[in-house]
């Protein structure tokens, strides 16, 4: 089965082509790569899957149900979560209260969760305190506790420790043994060939190359 069909996507910012009649096709628990330079359109991408950002022509199907109609919320109801290269998270509150506003939990899941995180030692803790690589983490501790099927990754492993690196790799494992499917933005290439199934490259808006990983 298809998880997600991208068809004929063209997205203009003025006289700027952030996307230029993309289109591919992503099965269920398959993970796609998306290279290419910065301005290549790989987050536009990202946005106009989950509506951030509405494209100019082309239709987004997620599960045999067309989404690129529906406005935000609707379509992460449907299950289709985002880990953003910066922000996410909410600052103020605690790691576990993130995960609680995420979704109608009880505090033992997320506590469980958050072991899968390992960040079950900051529970406790403002998200503000956190490093870069542990609010990654608790980005994917919120995707795994609402149990989305569809995770855009926009640049997960970008300025995080080694150590955070390793951790967020095991969770993108685990994830992929779950069933699920992923669409992740990543520029370490040797990565990219570990994670994904396929790639594809972008170059001014436009695919360029569609391979296997």
């Amino acid at each position: 089965m298809m998880a997600v069909e991208v068809k004929g996507v063209s997205k203009h910012f003025g006289g700027v082509k952030a996307l230029d009649n993309v289109s591919f096709s992503l099965r269920q628990g398959k993970t796609l790569g998306l290279v290419g330079g910065n301005g290549s359109g790989k987050t536009t991408l990202l946005n106009v899957i989950t509506k951030m950002v509405v494209s100019n022509k082309g239709e987004v199907w997620f599960n045999d149900e067309r989404i690129d109609t529906m406005p935000a919320y609707k379509i992460a109801r449907l299950g289709v979560g985002r880990i953003f290269q910066t922000g996410g998270i909410f600052n103020n509150m605690t790691v576990l209260e993130n995960l609680l506003v995420a979704a109608n939990a009880e505090r033992e899941e997320a506590e469980a969760v958050l072991r899968e995180v390992d960040l079950h030692e900051k529970i406790d803790d403002k998200a503000a305190t956190l490093s870069g690589g542990q609010m990654r983490l608790l980005e994917f501790g919120r995707v795994m506790i609402r149990n989305d099927e569809l995770i855009l990754l926009d640049e997960p492993f970008a300025g995080v420790s080694e150590a955070n690196t390793k951790k967020i790799e095991r969770v993108v494992r685990k994830l992929q043994k779950q069933g699920k499917t992923m669409i992740l933005i990543e520029h370490d290439s040797r990565r990219i060939k570990r994670l994904c199934d396929k790639i594809i490259e972008l170059e001014k808006g436009k695919i360029i190359r569609e391979a296997k990983a």
